[in-house]
């Protein structure tokens, strides 16, 4: 495990734990998060960057529509942000989209036991599992 790696998994760890706890994240730690991700990206090759930018517009577009619906955290979309300047594009939506399976299995089983459509998840414990389970795919 690299040096970007246990800082990645260091905040994935962190913030999935305090958005179980709190359900929302501090904004301390995203700006150590941020400042970590932007040196990162200015270290990755010419076409990383390329592909980051777009990534990032993207989740910046997504998540607007999404947080004014009252679907995503304002702090969920910070934090993909951040991870799609820290991570090749593979990785990053493999974690994405292994996290949002969990997610759903989870609402699932959520919603079958207690009938509540309302209950609300943390997502980010769920990122986080899906950037570890990506090694097993």
């Amino acid at each position: 495990m690299n040096q970007k790696e246990l800082v990645t998994n260091l905040f994935l760890i962190l913030l999935g734990v305090y958005d179980l706890w709190k359900q929302q994240l501090p904004v301390a730690v995203l700006m150590l998060f941020t400042i970590e991700a932007v040196i990162s990206f200015f270290l990755m090759p010419g076409w990383q960057q390329i592909v980051s930018c777009i990534l990032v517009m993207n989740l910046i577009g997504f998540g607007i529509l999404f947080a004014r619906k009252g679907k995503i955290g304002g702090g969920d979309v910070w934090v993909l942000c951040i991870l799609s300047c820290l991570l090749p594009a593979d990785v990053f939506w493999n974690s994405m989209l292994g996290g949002m399976f969990l997610l759903s299995i989870t609402a699932l089983l959520v919603w079958g036991v207690t009938r509540n459509e309302k209950a609300q998840l943390p997502f980010l414990p769920f990122l986080l599992l899906g950037y570890w389970g990506r090694a097993l795919l």
